[in-house]
């Protein structure tokens, strides 16, 4: 459907729910009794429909002076909530301090709500006071040509990148700062040397993509990191034997904040490199298994997982053991 203009001074508030409200919900994606769900008010049957702060007190809590006409819900969960307004009106501070008292309601929980005179739509969210929540405002003459607007706020799919649920961190820090785990959101390890040289692996330089740390069943530190390397050919052997994810495992249950008392972190595996394998102009001339030994140790400074590592890789074959010490920084959310 298209917003057509209105001659709003023939409408009633009745006119702005059916003419203007109910098309808006139906465009953005709304239908009753769908996962994306259209509510009456009425249907919301408020076990207290009283303001209160804290404690509940029947005898003292004023009672609730704005209603929402309408309740978007999706998914069964994400609310956002919408009263309709005269048109002869002006949408007020007051209009907005009434919806706003209703939205955050304990039993409505709306993430954002809206008030609707036909002329225009405002767009506030809850958890601002309603003197300083409004996020969007639109006349209803720019609702066609702006309606991507409305859309990246209201949609259901908008709804549900904005909207999700709050979860609350009990657990115990892994550091300061930090929660009871930590997303890597990226960094890099760098090789400086390596014994015997080799110019190959001294120049080696892996970003780190993503990864976690966090405590296990044993309440020690783990961690997986996910790595990329520039060198094409660098990644697609790492991904081959398995060296693109790395899993590390610390005696500690808090990550160090202290440089001279870093925290260590501990990997072992077995590598298989086959023959003929190659990184640059470098060809493996025969089938290796590696014991691979990666000792990390780091501090936090800030969101900042710094330190130094030592990776030692020994085969039966003496000639191709390795040992390659280096450089790196996570950072941490």
């Amino acid at each position: 459907m298209i917003f057509k203009p209105k001659n709003f001074d023939r409408m009633l508030e009745q006119d702005v729910r059916e003419d203007i409200i109910t098309p808006l919900f139906h465009r953005l994606g709304y239908e009753k009794d769908s996962e994306n769900d259209i509510r009456r008010e009425q249907f919301l049957i408020l076990r207290y429909n009283k303001e209160s702060l804290g404690r509940q007190k029947p005898k003292t809590d004023p009672p609730l002076s704005g209603y929402a006409d309408y309740i978007l819900e999706i998914d069964n969960k994400i609310r956002w909530v919408i009263e309709a307004k005269p048109p002869a009106n002006p949408i007020t501070e007051t209009d907005a301090g009434q919806a706003y008292s209703y939205a955050k309601h304990p039993e409505v929980r709306a993430v954002l709500f809206c008030l609707c005179n036909g002329r225009e739509l405002k767009i506030y969210r809850t958890d601002s006071l309603p003197e300083s929540a409004l996020v969007y405002s639109i006349s209803y003459d720019d609702f066609e040509s702006k309606f991507d607007e409305i859309t990246n706020i209201l949609s259901p799919n908008s709804m549900r990148r904005t909207g999700h649920d709050v979860e609350i961190d009990i657990g115990k820090p892994i550091s300061s700062g930090l929660g009871s785990m930590a997303q890597i959101s990226g960094g890099y390890f760098r090789y400086i040397s390596s014994k015997p040289p080799n110019p190959v692996l001294s120049e080696l330089f892996f970003t780190v993509i993503s990864g976690v740390i966090m405590r296990n069943e044993s309440e020690n530190l783990v961690g997986v990191i996910n790595t990329r390397s520039p060198i094409l050919s660098a990644q697609k052997l790492s991904e081959r034997i398995g060296t693109d994810k790395i899993e590390f495992e610390s005696a500690d249950s808090v990550i160090s904040t202290d440089s001279l008392i870093p925290t260590i972190f501990t990997s072992a595996s077995t590598l298989v490199i086959q023959r003929g394998e190659r990184i640059l102009d470098f060809a493996f001339p025969q089938t290796v298994e590696y014991q691979v030994e990666t000792v990390v140790k780091g501090y936090l400074q800030g969101l900042i997982f710094k330190g130094e590592f030592q990776v030692l890789m020994k085969t039966s074959i003496v000639s191709m053991n390795l040992e390659t010490p280096g450089i790196f920084e996570l950072h941490v959310i």
